[in-house]
């Protein structure tokens, strides 16, 4: 194993634990930890924190990095930042594939920010088998937010998802496709201001 590997190991895994972590720092009993664990809850949001959010546990070591190393804040982040999707994606890909699912729905965030490649490929259904990352499977980009999620027929799919406001905040839309979430987001003032795409986070 080559020592960037191993320098990038440790920072996702700093990154992924950090995130995971996140919604249930302090004020939590070890008893609700647990069934949250059980209920497979504790990968989303609480009312402490959303998930997938760091701390400023990984916002150190981002400081430590460019310190040491003499990057920049952007350089830095970007590597955790989608070197923990690709890892949050690779980890969905394995499992699965142990569940016997052979297909996936792309899922691309719905706000202003998200880039043209993974505006385009929102809602589409890929095969697993077929699945290239940076073509059809996150990271497609520096910075990716999108991920991904089985698909077992039509009739299983979720009646709803979540999109984001131009404050950040969190609001829920009926399942639908980037491109049909934006044509109601020209008509809602309420939502993120739909302008030029970027890959930025």
């Amino acid at each position: 194993m080559k020592y960037q590997d191993k320098a990038r190991g440790m920072l996702v895994g700093l990154a992924v634990g950090d995130a995971l972590g996140a919604p249930v720092e302090f004020g939590y009993s070890s008893d609700f930890i647990k069934k949250l664990g059980e209920e497979l809850e504790y990968f989303h949001d609480t009312p402490r924190c959303q998930s997938g959010v760091w701390t400023d546990d990984t916002e150190m070591a981002l400081w430590e990095i460019r310190q040491r190393f003499n990057v920049g804040s952007f350089y830095a982040e970007r590597l955790i930042r989608t070197e923990t999707n690709h890892f949050e994606n690779e980890t969905e890909f394995i499992a699965y594939q142990e569940m016997g699912i052979d297909q996936y729905v792309f899922v691309a965030t719905l706000d202003g920010r998200t880039s043209d490649m993974c505006r385009s490929h929102d809602g589409q259904i890929y095969k697993m088998s077929e699945r290239q990352e940076g073509y059809n499977y996150p990271p497609l980009h520096p910075f990716c937010r999108s991920t991904v999620r089985g698909y077992i027929g039509k009739d299983y799919e979720p009646k709803m998802r979540s999109a984001r406001n131009k404050l950040g905040g969190k609001y829920f839309v009926p399942n639908m496709s980037y491109n049909e979430w934006i044509k109601d987001v020209q008509f809602n003032p309420n939502v993120y201001p739909v302008d030029v795409p970027t890959i930025m986070p």
